[in-house]
């Protein structure tokens, strides 16, 4: 009787397991969809908003070489 009652746990575990393994995959999937149909992103790369940030911020690298500190004058 013990040991019907202790395989009937374990396999309830196991049914509870993989049903939250699923539910885990499924929500994976959704995300994963849902990144990619993120319409954002392409924006934000595309050529456009890079040309406009290209001409609106000066080039800090360019800067920062050309600026003398004060312990070289």
């Amino acid at each position: 009787m013990n040991n019907m009652k202790k395989n009937k746990e374990k396999e309830e575990e196991r049914k509870r397991l993989a049903k939250a393994l699923k539910q885990n995959i499924l929500k994976r999937k959704k995300q994963q969809q849902s990144r990619q149909s993120r319409p954002l992103s392409k924006f934000v790369c595309g050529e456009e908003f890079l040309g406009e940030s290209a001409a609106e911020y000066p080039n800090i690298f360019e800067e920062a070489l050309t600026t003398k500190l004060p312990s070289e004058t």
